[in-house]
């Protein structure tokens, strides 16, 4: 397959940028009873096959690749193209940044969407979240353990060689496995990206079009300023990300670590709270047959001594008339 040119690939990708803003409202809609998860998951394979043969998306990449990583770097591009043409335009600073069509789709589905750049909403929710849904614990180091519901988030300040802050978070932030779809940050699901010290390693190369998947930079070593390269083809996602944020902290105590461990135990004690419930009404119907059955032994008796209807076998006299069958039955034995 030929190699395509960087202006084929630019038009590409502005072509699946229309398609991403055509369809934004379902894509990054609220989950409801008219919008499914289903329906923007097959809306965004839909979209990743155009890009598929458009060739701005990889072949061997699937949808939720082109949702949370390809979508996420294109944003996170723009939003710091655009705080650097904000920065020129206000003080003159930097050069003069000029948008391209690119640019000026993403624009314009951040701005119908309410987004206002990665860091306002983010933050927001996980705060408000810590507010309102988790308990928080601090360890002797100063970080704070945030439960909130499936997910614990530890940040460190970023400090550089000197030991000041250098003013920047070093965020990395994994796709919630059940988050919500809330735009303006309620809750989580398209909306948040990768970002941080290893953000290098999940942004597609501009001229190709596909992204290195065999390394990922992690962190520079103490002696030297040439940064550690460590294989990833055997390793997933979140356990790249999390060595990565150790081997930073192990480094240089003064670099940033900042990650999330995914629960994965909420599922599976759904699953089994379910096994124990069907267990639980299988065990009272056998009850209700036995006791059933036992009630059946007392009638049996009284009719034999000729005994009147008790409290436990007046129940069978009810029947509607024309079927006593059962009273009938044993009266016979």
């Amino acid at each position: 397959m030929a190699m395509a040119s960087g202006e084929q690939l630019k038009n590409a990708k502005i072509a699946v940028l229309d398609l991403i803003n055509e369809n934004k409202e379902v894509l990054f809609g609220k989950l409801s009873d008219t919008l499914t998860r289903e329906a923007k998951e097959s809306k965004w394979a839909e979209i990743a096959e155009h890009a598929h043969a458009l060739g701005a998306f990889p072949w061997h990449r699937t949808w939720d690749y082109l949702r949370d990583t390809t979508w996420q770097n294109w944003r996170k591009r723009f939003v710091e193209k655009r705080e650097k043409k904000d920065k020129h335009d206000s003080t003159g600073q930097g050069p003069r940044i000029v948008y391209d069509e690119a640019d000026l789709l993403i624009m314009e589905i951040l701005e119908s969407l309410g987004k206002n750049g990665p860091s306002s909403s983010h933050n927001n929710h996980t705060n408000q979240s810590a507010i309102n849904n988790s308990s928080t614990v601090s360890n002797p180091n100063g970080a704070h353990i945030n439960d909130i519901n499936e997910v614990l988030e530890i940040e460190f300040d970023i400090k550089n060689e000197t030991g000041n802050l250098d003013g920047e978070r070093a965020d990395e932030h994994l796709l919630s496995m059940n988050g919500g779809d809330d735009l303006n940050g309620d809750n989580y699901d398209d909306e948040d990206m990768v970002d941080g010290p290893q953000q290098d390693a999940y942004e597609e190369d501009e001229h190709t079009g596909y992204q290195n998947s065999n390394y990922v930079n992690t962190t520079t070593d103490e002696n030297s300023q040439q940064p550690k390269i460590i294989s990833t083809s055997s390793l997933s996602r979140a356990s790249i990300l999390r060595k990565s944020a150790f081997a930073a902290v192990r480094s240089n105590r003064k670099r940033p670590a900042s990650f999330i461990v995914t629960n994965t135990l909420e599922s599976s004690e759904k699953e089994l709270t379910a096994l124990k419930c069907r267990k639980i009404r299988a065990e009272l119907e056998l009850l209700q047959k036995d006791s059933y059955k036992k009630d059946l032994e007392i009638l049996q008796l009284e009719r034999s001594l000729g005994l009147p209807a008790s409290d436990v076998t007046r129940k069978f006299y009810r029947f509607p008339r024309g079927n006593s069958s059962i009273v009938n039955n044993l009266s016979n034995r």
